[in-house]
Formats: C-alpha cells, structure tokens, sequence
C-alpha cells in the first residue's frame, strides 16, 4: 500500500490543471452546489478526497469525514480543514462504521481494480434513502471514447474506465436508485443529451434504495413461501437430484 501512495505525491497533485487560477475551486463549488441540492446536512464521507478543496466548502453544512491513500493529500487538507475527521487510507477496503447521509467518490471509481465492489461498501454505510455521488471519465460514444483514451495515456493510474452505460447499469444491479444524471463540460454541469457526447466527466446522483420487506402477514419462509419452493422443486421432497 505504501508504493500504491508513493503514486500519489506531490508530483500527482500538482497537474498542470491545478496551476490554472481557481481552476480546482470552480470545479469543487460546482460540486458543492450539486451535493446541496439533493441533501441538506447530515454525516458526509468523501472517499478520495484529495487536498480536502470540496470538503472545506461542505464543511458548514455537513459533519464531514475524508479518505484518501494519499499521504500527502491528507497533509495539504488537514491544513486546510484542520477540525476535520482526514484518514490516510484505501478507499478499496475502507473499514469505515459510521452511517452517513451522503457518501461521495469523485474521480476515484476509475482508479480501482474492483469499483463495484467500493460501491456495494457505499451502500451499506449509506443511510436508508442516503445519497452516493460519483464522477467517472464519460466513455460514451465515439468523441467520449476518444477523451477517456487520452485520459488513460495521461493518468496511467486509471484501469477501470468502464463506459458510461455500464456505470449506470452498475449502479442499478447494486441496489441504487438513480435520481439525476450530469455531464460535466467545461462551461459547468449539464442534463442536455447533447452535452453528454461532448463532456470528458459524468457526475451521477444516487439514493439508496429502501430495502424490500415481506407484508406484516407473510413472514419469510411461512408455508406459503415453503409449498411454492417445494412445488418449484420437487427433489427438496424425494431427494432426487439430477
């Protein structure tokens, strides 16, 4: 683990995008400002979360807690946000036993050798109905496909740049529910379907789905349930199987 953060120094952070003025901090108040519109305080986890930049600005609306493997990502947002809960850390097996409102992943997901299996671990520190927001390179069509090769040359560090579709397909197989889809262009967050063919970024918006419960007079595994199964399944009774 210690050479997977070693990737990750100063080096990394320090991109020609983060010389750009304000560049980073227009990025995080716009991501900010999607984070407040679908919830309203509330225990906030930021998995990856970098220089601490997003956290800063949530940081009077949500009790917020940041995870990254980056050493010196941690150290840069402790200064910036010293009464924050910053954990160096693998997102990948975060051990994390809080419950939270929201859970965010942004610019992460695609930096690790099994996404879905982070994002199930979401779903159970999320809170029923909590919100997941993550953002992926947008691999959708022949333009994205082109943008998120050039990323992948860039940033060798990405090795799960699955296409847009297949995020979102994801996303539903793990049991979230999807409340809003964003493409990220360069002039701020859109929904227009054109936009998505031209943004290098979506930002996805989930909830968690509430979990099923049988009807107050059916109990799981009452007779009603053991008949069908043995109807199903007549072997369960003569113990013939094929």
């Amino acid at each position: 683990m210690r050479l997977v953060r070693k990737g990750y120094d100063a080096q990394y952070f320090d991109s020609f995008a983060d010389r750009i003025p304000l560049y980073r901090d227009i990025i995080a108040s716009r991501m900010a400002t999607i984070v407040r519109q679908v919830a309203s305080g509330g225990r906030l986890l930021e998995l990856g979360c970098g220089d601490g930049r997003l956290l800063a600005m949530l940081a009077k609306d949500f009790d917020v807690t940041g995870i990254d493997i980056s050493e010196y990502a941690i150290a840069r947002a402790r200064r910036r946000i010293p009464d924050a809960n910053l954990l160096v850390g693998d997102v990948a097996v975060c051990t994390q036993d809080g419950r939270y409102e929201v859970v965010l992943a942004l610019n992460v997901l695609e930096h690790l050798p099994d996404p879905g299996a982070v994002m199930l671990r979401v779903g159970e520190m999320l809170e029923e109905n909590g919100k997941f927001i993550f953002a992926v390179p947008n691999k959708h069509g022949l333009v994205g496909s082109a943008l998120v090769a050039l990323m992948n040359r860039m940033d060798r560090t990405h090795i799960s740049t699955y296409s847009r579709e297949r995020w979102l397909e994801l996303a539903g197989e793990l049991g979230f529910g999807q409340i809003r889809v964003l493409n990220a262009t360069w002039f701020g967050p859109s929904r227009h379907d054109f936009a998505k063919h031209l943004a290098p970024i979506v930002i996805v918006v989930l909830y968690k789905k509430p979990q099923e419960h049988p009807p107050a007079d059916q109990a799981p595994g009452d007779p009603i349930d053991v008949a069908m199964a043995l109807a199903r399944h007549p072997e369960l009774i003569t113990g013939q199987y094929e």
